[in-house]
């Protein structure tokens, strides 16, 4: 079973306090790009500079990205937002000038963010703050070379199952029971539960735009 599983068992085990709170919650939906840094990601170089490659770069990778959260407010201090999504992840090296060959690491992450937030009313709408860390884990995960070349889960699901750091802004507007929502998020991450000093490690950097629904508790503003 996936480690990202028992995060989720974790959140179903405070269910019985949820009905005291004042909870909100909604759906999210968007794209973004991500690249790879870290251990793959300079082996790789010396590899493609090795067989001669006189310029070698990194390419970002779009995709989509969706999901729901559910926030979580501590009176007189902040909010707690806990986020689940799932979309693409990935990367690609391209080596030229002497050899030419794309290589290209993809997977399906599924995420779950745990952000503290903070909320800034203004005259029309709100601003939305929020940092904290995320766990992801890869499943499907293929490397693809040009000069056709393939390679499959194994070790490079176990490098992009990952911990980092979450951050990004957003603003609401409300509308009727709850808000349309608008918001950049930027996600880093640094360890692999594989072994979080692995050398081959793959750290990823994604950023992301999406707009989504919040339905907000009766009597929220």
């Amino acid at each position: 079973m996936k480690r990202w599983l028992l995060a989720f068992i974790a959140l179903a085990a405070l269910a019985p306090a949820a009905p005291c709170l004042a909870l909100s919650g909604g759906v999210r939906g968007g794209g973004g790009g991500s690249l790879f840094y870290g251990g793959w990601v300079d082996d790789l170089h010396g590899e493609l500079e090795g067989l001669g490659a006189a310029m070698v770069n990194n390419r970002v990778y779009l995709s989509w990205r969706g999901g729901g959260w559910i926030e979580v407010p501590v009176p007189d201090v902040l909010t707690f937002r806990i986020e689940a999504d799932v979309g693409p992840v990935g990367a690609s090296v391209l080596a030229s000038d002497g050899y030419d060959l794309l290589v290209g690491i993809a997977g399906i992450e599924a995420a779950l963010q745990v952000l503290a937030v903070h909320r800034i009313r203004i005259p029309v709408g709100e601003i939305v703050l929020g940092s904290g860390i995320f766990v992801g884990a890869a499943f499907s995960v293929r490397e693809t070379r040009s000069d056709g070349t393939t390679r499959t889960e194994g070790e490079l699901a176990d490098v992009l199952t990952r911990i980092g750091l979450a951050c990004g802004a957003g603003y609401a507007v409300p509308i009727g029971p709850g808000a349309i929502t608008l918001d950049l998020r930027v996600l880093a991450g640094l360890f692999s539960f594989a072994d979080p000093w692995l050398p081959s490690a793959i750290k990823t950097l994604s950023v992301e735009l999406a707009a989504g629904w919040e339905l907000r508790p009766r009597g929220a503003r």
